[in-house]
């Protein structure tokens, strides 16, 4: 999904506890992971502009959440993701 509203940078992801895993290239892209916790946060470039950041959310069994922490993931997938058709 090529969300353009997403207006995070490498640096901002850093600073938020991320930590940078690798980085590939790939055809004509160029792409940098970063990870904290279960979650992977890709930029990928084309010629030094960003084309997507890609969030992913590795598999995990079980998780204990609140009700207050359930909403809050709730309330930040429907403002950040798209609805699907």
């Amino acid at each position: 999904m090529n969300n353009t509203n997403i207006h995070i940078t490498e640096q901002e992801a850093l600073e938020i506890g991320f930590v940078e895993d690798t980085s590939f290239t790939h055809d004509q892209f160029n792409t940098v992971r970063y990870k904290k916790d279960f979650m992977l946060l890709e930029f990928t470039y084309e010629d030094e502009k960003t084309v997507v950041v890609d969030l992913t959310i590795e598999d995990f069994e079980n998780i204990a959440i609140s009700k207050e922490g359930l909403f809050a993931i709730c309330n930040a997938f429907q403002k950040h993701i798209a609805p699907t058709p």
